[in-house]
């Protein structure tokens, strides 16, 4: 039995993934580590078995039938790994070089491996572009706004026995791993970290699928979303129909100035248009988000072609 199983999504990554495997195998306690890459479906640059043995680690290559995307994969090998390892510790971290190999130790050794437990890495400080900071900025209040949560971290995580096994439990880790370990109340800890230097090429994430990943978190805590959006919709309606009253008054009182009355009441369609579309759009949501991956501790087996691991 391993003492912790790092999981490692990768996506034609075996450049960069060679690289981060290497930078582990001089790491203090790597051998007893167990390596669980998650090849989620890569059609050039796959992963291979040569990877780990020739460092010397021990690892399991899960290649998926398909590509599920970078949070389901990690997921899956959440999944798997509750399984087949029940109560080992894990942590998660990408492949690219972003989630510095250093702070390895740091996360683990401040994990309580006998409790619910988490330890996160917190980046001190973000290196994107300029807009895509921004845009990220933006989402994070409208995160805290629509979720009533803060969402400080990403997918660099140590997790202890217990709470992979919750984590593995819930549909939500398929949407979102961040949001669903807030959504777990999982007791976790931020540790500052640096952010890595990508060890090849430029990140893929640009305003779309930024804007994806935003609404997959937003989805996790879909119920409270629609609460929140019911409220604000309303506070909108009722807003309205008091404006409407008012110009109503004056237009029976001779007050209103001709088409002022046409105006105002042209407004308020066009807000009780945009809520109630606002508010169907978050009911589709919320029907979604529920909706998916209900067997959730078991839908890794359906997903995973084939395993292959090192003697």
């Amino acid at each position: 039995m391993p003492s912790t199983v790092l999981i490692i999504p990768a996506f034609n990554e075996r450049p960069s993934c060679a690289r981060l495997l290497r930078e582990i195998s001089s790491l203090s306690g790597a051998r007893d580590w167990r390596i669980c890459l998650v090849d989620d479906g890569s059609t050039t640059d796959a992963l291979q078995l040569s990877d780990l043995s020739d460092l010397c680690l021990r690892g399991t290559i899960l290649r998926l039938a398909r590509n599920i995307g970078h949070q389901a994969a990690i997921a899956c090998g959440i999944g798997y790994a509750a399984e087949t390892w029940p109560g080992v510790s894990a942590l998660i971290m990408d492949a690219d070089g972003e989630d510095r190999p250093d702070d390895i130790p740091r996360l683990l050794s401040s994990l309580d491996r006998s409790h619910f437990s988490a330890v996160v890495a917190e980046r001190r400080q973000r290196t994107e572009k300029a807009q895509f900071r921004v845009f990220y900025w933006m989402f994070k209040r409208l995160f805290r706004l629509l979720s009533g949560h803060s969402l400080q971290f990403g997918n660099f995580m140590a997790l202890s026995g217990s709470a992979v096994r919750r984590l593995a439990s819930m549909q939500e880790t398929w949407l979102h791993v961040a949001a669903a370990l807030i959504a777990s109340r999982i007791p976790r800890r931020n540790l500052p970290t640096d952010r890595g230097q990508r060890y090849f090429g430029n990140s893929t994430m640009n305003f779309i699928s930024l804007a994806v990943h935003g609404m997959r978190a937003l989805m996790v805590f879909a119920e409270v979303m629609l609460m929140r959006v019911v409220i604000a919709c309303a506070a909108i309606s009722v807003t309205t129909l008091v404006l409407v009253g008012v110009a109503a008054g004056l237009k029976v009182s001779g007050q209103a100035s001709p088409g002022w009355f046409t105006s105002v009441f042209g407004i308020f369609v066009i807000l009780i248009t945009q809520t109630t579309g606002i508010f169907a759009a978050a009911l589709v949501l919320a029907g979604v988000a529920r909706g998916l991956f209900q067997n959730a501790s078991t839908a890794h087996r359906d997903l995973i072609a084939a395993v292959e691991a090192t003697p």
